[in-house]
């Protein structure tokens, strides 16, 4: 009986560490399932915070708001952020107020909330002042990159507590401006009574054997299954923990075993974790459940024991049977307990999970599931996991599978690699999967935990669209130097493709010589950063992919984030600058020198101050000491005679009201008693349309002048001479003529042949030197006629210069090309034409021929070719014809003075023209000349 006794008892302490290993057990998921939930909720809204203390959309808005504090409306940047506020409440519907509070007066830059489902955002006139709120006088002790996580309160509006009752957690983050300092803080009302929910006993277990507790770091009630205790210190009735369980004492096995709950004389196995919220405060998540379902199995056992050993002498056989079969049972109700717990949990986890066999298949998904895919929870279960991977990966999975259940661990799927999903319609949606190995009996299967993270990836696409838009290189390192984020930009400037340069070491874009030394720079920032220039006041070289180095610029930013200090590093080309500067520098030295050379200063008059500044050649000119401070516009001008002061105060007068500049030539008597002529051309710079400055240039052209008055005597010398020359010239002439005309007359009676050719042959000569003196004339006189500008027809002038050439009418006209209307000087033009076409007429080897003239109109110029189908004229003497009197045949041959051409040459470069003689083809020759034409 002894032995029944001992060996039945230890059947039943056997039974109750069993049964108190599936209780630890539960515990520990149920603890470890809702401990996660709540982190992973904070974590969510923490990096939400940080997301929006780091925007420039909110530095600027802040920033403008401080700068414009005047304005009656609101800023633009302003209402853009409150914009983006409004459009995050709507996707977060667990947010139900967002807000910006200013760091030194603790009133409400901006507000938006959710009323009923409808988001607002609250006018200026109804914000508040939260100065007096305890959460900010945290707020205000945080330093950059703390996060403030308040105490789970009840929601209270005005000082009451709102209805319905909302349990309300805070979270608080700074707001930096560009000069590092604390402008604002960014603030979050969450309401957590969903999460509340979803840890609570009932969503999670369905059945009274376990009960949840939440309570504050004070020891009150946040969660309690009796909701009547909770938040009781709200309400002042402060209903703690020891209120509910006494005399707790710690078990190697479990974290409490106590009395309390509704039942003071019952034991309870309480396993608990806290939650820390900051340094000195947090939460405490308890899961308790009775102690009776643990005695109650073991003293069954110890009875089932004893009965077994009353019948063991009949029912030996059969009781060694039933206790198998009654193991069994029991271990399969446990199984099926575990199951319908693990799923209880598992549905109300508040993110996707699946459940899949070793062979594959989807065993169970949750809510989170059938939102992420798009399916029907009965479309999933009993399918492959293949059904939500994208065609592009299936046929690996397979294998990865297989690897994974054959050493299965807690990890990250694909770690390093983006995941995507396949959903019901055929989209890929991106994700991240976590895996986590599960027993259930002998079955081994995976836990996998999924995400959708295509919000995240929206912000991330938004931050690189944003990196990459910039106009500057841009690159990111962590604290070991090595490279996370780069833009196109830097890929460009060094050469790199796309993700080339991504986990390198930085100094892999630094010349050699530079890198040991760069290792130590980098390590003292890190440890002391801050926002400045790198290497300041020396030079910074980059080495390209190429192996090139190139000079540039860069500025450091150090960025505080979840994953540690980052560095941002913008980086500027300074090639094309230092090239520019170079040039600079060298047009700048030619631009002196050549001013100095061509003796021209620069000044300008402020209208305003009416100071003039002037170069140094300026000074020079004016014979006085270089000075880099302004003069007086009185003194400038002290040096020209009375008549030049006049004129040039009549041209800045007119430049000032009628915005015109001027060109003028002016005497002056520098200083040291130097007499020069100097040419100044004015410009009127504006503002807003009204002149602020006088601008120009000086030059001394007193050496043009004297050579111009010169050239002008000379000129007029020149024309007295030929016109003295040809008028005494004639008079003999006319002598000889006249003569010759008595002396014919005299030998009338006389008829002899030979003494009549003598004389017609002296009246040729006769009329040719004086055609020679006409000619010389003409031909001293070229340039500087009194011309007129006309409108002339080309086809009517040429068609009358033809006419008139063309005395016998054997010879035909042919015009080409434009014969419309120009504006030029048309007496020499005339003169010019005249003279081609009489001369293709005059010296043709045939009695007729055809004269053709081409006119083609170009920018400023007419062109224009006179061709005929004459003899030609051989090409050594193309340049030889427009020497003064050079003709290819003998005059007694042709008449002529052996200036036309000549003249015409003259004619032509004086109106900045060029004439050649070119062949024709098939035969003639063809002259080509060039003749400026005015625009009105």
């Amino acid at each position: 009986m002894l032995v029944a006794l001992s060996i039945s008892y230890t059947i039943a302490n056997y039974w109750q560490k069993k049964v108190e290993k599936v209780t630890l057990d539960d515990l520990a998921s149920i603890v470890e399932y809702q401990q996660d939930a709540i982190q992973q909720f904070l974590y969510h809204y923490a990096d939400h915070l940080l997301f929006f203390s780091k925007m420039p959309d909110v530095k600027q808005a802040i920033s403008s708001l401080k700068t414009n504090e005047s304005q009656l409306s609101k800023p633009e940047p302003f209402k853009e952020v409150e914009e983006e506020f409004l459009l995050y409440l709507s996707v977060e519907n667990k947010v139900m107020q967002l807000r910006l509070i200013d760091a030194a007066s603790g009133m409400e830059l901006m507000r938006v909330e959710r009323n009923e489902n409808i988001t607002s955002a609250i006018p200026e006139s109804a914000l508040q002042d939260k100065s007096h709120r305890d959460y900010f006088k945290h707020l205000i002790e945080l330093k950059t990159n703390d996060i403030y996580i308040s105490d789970i309160s009840l929601n209270q509006e005005n000082g009451k507590i709102s209805t319905p009752v909302t349990p309300t957690i805070r979270l608080g983050r700074p707001v930096e401006t560009n000069t590092q300092t604390i402008a604002a803080f960014v603030f979050m009302n969450i309401d957590i009574h969903k999460l509340f929910e979803e840890v609570s006993y009932k969503r999670f277990f369905g059945n009274d054997t376990y009960s949840v507790f939440l309570n504050n770091n004070n020891g009150d009630f946040l969660i309690h299954p009796n909701s009547e205790k909770t938040f009781g210190f709200e309400y002042g009735n402060q209903y703690l923990w020891e209120h509910s369980f006494k005399d707790l004492q710690r078990d190697n096995r479990f974290e409490y075993i106590g009395n309390g709950l509704t039942n003071p004389s019952s034991e309870y196995y309480i396993l608990s974790r806290k939650i820390w919220l900051d340094n000195n405060r947090f939460v405490t998540l308890s899961v308790a459940t009775s102690t009776q379902s643990v005695i109650w199995a073991k003293w069954t056992a110890f009875a089932y024991c004893m009965l077994s050993f009353f019948v063991f002498s009949l029912f030996v056989a059969f009781l060694l049977y039933r206790i198998r079969v009654k193991t069994d049972e029991l271990n399969q109700q446990d199984l099926l307990k575990a199951k319908e717990r693990f799923h209880l949990i598992v549905e109300a986890a508040p993110h996707g999970k699946i459940v899949v066999n070793d062979k594959g298949i989807i065993e169970m998904v949750n809510a989170e599931i059938e939102e992420i895919f798009g399916y029907e929870r009965q479309e999933l279960i009993g399918q492959p996991i293949l059904t939500l991977i994208p065609d592009s990966v299936k046929s690996r999975h397979g294998h990865y599978h297989k690897t994974f259940m054959q050493t299965p661990s807690k990890r990250a799927m694909g770690k390093g690699q983006e995941l995507f999903g396949r959903r019901k319609d055929g989209s890929e949606v991106p994700l991240e999967i976590g895996l986590s190995p599960i027993k259930f009996g002998q079955e081994q299967k995976v836990l996998c935990g999924v995400i959708d993270i295509s919000e995240r990836k929206k912000y991330e696409s938004l931050f690189k669209t944003a990196i990459d838009s910039a106009p500057n290189a841009i690159l990111m390192i962590n604290d070991e130097g090595l490279i996370e984020l780069t833009n196109r930009e830097l890929e460009n400037l060094f050469g790199y493709m796309q993700g080339d340069m991504i986990g390198k070491p930085v100094e892999m874009l630094l010349p050699e010589r530079f890198r040991s030394a760069h290792v130590g720079h980098r390590q003292n920032y890190f440890k002391g950063p801050k926002k400045r220039a790198m290497g300041a006041g020396q030079d910074l070289f980059g080495l390209t992919s190429s192996g090139n180095e190139i000079p540039i610029e860069i500025a450091l930013q150090p960025v505080q984030t979840n994953a540690g200090l980052k560095i941002f590093s913008s980086i500027f080309d300074l090639t094309d600058v230092l090239r520019r500067e170079r040039k600079l520098r060298h047009l700048t030295d030619i631009l002196n020198r050549t001013n100095k050379i061509a003796k021209i200063g620069g000044w300008e008059l402020d209208l305003e101050t009416l100071e003039v500044i002037w170069s140094e050649q300026t000074f020079a000119l004016y014979d006085m000491p270089f000075s880099d401070k302004p003069i007086s516009f009185d003194e400038s001008i002290r040096c020209y005679d009375e008549q030049s002061k006049e004129l040039l105060a009549e041209h800045i007068q007119k430049a000032t009201e009628e915005k015109q500049g001027w060109n003028l030539e002016l005497l002056m008597h520098t200083s040291k008693g130097n007499t020069r002529w100097v040419n100044t051309i004015g410009t009127v710079e504006l503002k807003d349309e009204k002149p602020i400055k006088l601008i120009g240039t000086i030059q001394d052209i007193t050496e043009r002048k004297q050579v111009m008055e010169e050239l002008e005597r000379s000129n007029k010398d020149l024309d007295s001479f030929a016109y003295i020359a040809s008028h005494d010239l004639k008079s003999p002439l006319r002598g000889v003529q006249q003569l010759t005309n008595w002396i014919e007359e005299d030998l009338i009676a006389v008829q002899d042949s030979e003494i009549n050719q003598h004389l017609s042959l002296l009246r040729s000569r006769v009329n040719r030197m004086e055609r020679l003196l006409d000619d010389l004339l003409t031909y001293s006189r070229v340039g500087r006629e009194d011309a007129k500008i006309e409108t002339v027809d080309v086809t009517e002038l040429i068609t009358y210069i033809f006419d008139f050439c063309n005395v016998s009418g054997n010879f035909n006209l042919v015009i080409e090309g434009y014969s419309g209307h120009v504006k030029v000087l048309r007496v020499p033009l005339e003169k010019v034409l005249r003279n081609l076409i009489n001369n293709a007429i005059k010296h043709h080897d045939k009695p007729t021929g055809t004269i053709t003239v081409n006119v083609e109109l170009q920018t400023k110029q007419c062109i224009f070719e006179i061709k005929d189908d004459g003899p030609g004229i051989d090409a050594e003497f193309n340049e030889v014809i427009f020497e003064i009197f050079k003709t290819l045949r003998p005059r007694d041959e042709v008449e002529g003075s052996g200036m036309g051409l000549a003249i015409v040459k003259k004619s032509i470069e004086s109106q900045g023209g060029k004439i050649k003689v070119f062949d024709n083809v098939p035969r003639g020759a063809c002259f080509r000349f060039s003749w400026q034409f005015y625009i009105d």
